[in-house]
């Protein structure tokens, strides 16, 4: 198996994609900025963008499906 096909796994495996936006609450609605894999922890995570420029957060993929629920 190659790098290449590796990597491809990963990104189909991912369940958001830069730029996408997601609904943390009823209000709130925030865009993708990064998306990150860990190999410690074997997960992806990602940079959401904040209320103000320069606030970004990084949350990993269960943690933010998690939030999506409330």
């Amino acid at each position: 198996m190659s790098q290449a096909d590796i990597v491809q796994a990963m990104l189909a495996h991912a369940a958001f994609k830069t730029g996408a936006y997601v609904q943390l609450g009823p209000m709130v609605r925030r865009r993708i900025v990064q998306r990150k894999w860990s190999f410690e922890r074997g997960c992806f995570f990602y940079r959401i963008e904040g209320s103000r420029p320069g606030r970004e957060w990084s949350v990993s993929e269960e943690e933010l499906k998690e939030r999506m629920k409330e």
